[in-house]
């Protein structure tokens, strides 16, 4: 985990660039893929038995329906502190977070699937 600090998360927020547009009405739901799906965040394949989250809802009066896998909703869950645009987490990730994430943020994340998941988006980001 070369070039990750040992301190604490202290800057663990990952803020959208987009603008603030709240839903007019929306859902959530974790639900067991039947089929296989694309994650809204990271591009990466929902197979068939894994769990994801859906989200539909109205934005500007359009109905919309975003699909996340697992770890990248926990990822979100645990560092998109105010609001976030989906489809721009790791992004949003890159233009700040990762510059001062420490080892201390994997404790923000409860599964070894999002700790994973973070650190192989890190390591990209770091090999750009």
């Amino acid at each position: 985990m070369s070039d990750l600090g040992s301190s604490p998360c202290e800057t663990a927020c990952i803020y959208s660039a987009g603008s603030e547009n709240p839903a007019e009405m929306c859902g959530t739901l974790f639900v067991k893929a039947r089929k296989p799906q694309k994650c809204c965040e990271c591009g990466g394949e929902i197979n068939p038995g894994d769990r994801y989250e859906v989200v539909s809802g109205k934005w500007e009066g359009e109905w919309l329906s975003f699909k996340t896998c697992a770890p990248c909703a926990e990822i979100r869950k645990a560092f998109c502190c105010e609001w976030w645009t989906y489809g721009t987490l790791w992004a949003d990730a890159a233009g700040g977070f990762f510059e001062y994430m420490t080892i201390g943020c994997l404790d923000k994340l409860e599964t070894a699937a999002a700790k994973k998941k973070l650190m192989a988006e890190w390591r990209a980001w770091k090999l750009r």
